[in-house]
């Protein structure tokens, strides 16, 4: 096991000098994580390899989906942090016209 290493920078920053800490290690390792749950109350946790959110998901759903089908059980997942959870791998997203639409219809209620 390798000893993190913390490397000090000092930043002028107008008349002030700031220290900044960076942490190669913690750095090298920011991943997105997801929480899984089973129908009969497992809880699983799966770490994405991608540093990319989009990227993220994707891995995240082929998994959901592989899960899916070894065990046979609806899952819920939700990356960590949001409180939104999601049922299985099928994530719908609208095109930015319905958003927009939408939008306009709440604020000046447009007929179709």
């Amino acid at each position: 096991m390798q000893a993190t290493q913390t490397r000090m920078y000092h930043v002028k920053n107008g008349d002030t000098m700031q220290h900044l800490a960076f942490d190669s290690a913690k750095r090298a390792h920011t991943s997105f994580k997801a929480e899984i749950r089973l129908e009969d109350g497992n809880k699983r946790y799966f770490h994405a390899t991608s540093k990319r959110k989009k990227a993220a998901i994707k891995e995240i759903t082929q998994f959901v989906e592989a899960l899916e089908n070894a065990t046979h059980q609806r899952v819920l997942w939700r990356l960590k942090g949001e409180s939104t959870y999601h049922f299985g791998s099928d994530l719908t997203h609208e095109s930015f016209s319905n958003k927009v639409a939408k939008v306009f219809n709440y604020f000046f209620d447009l007929e179709d």
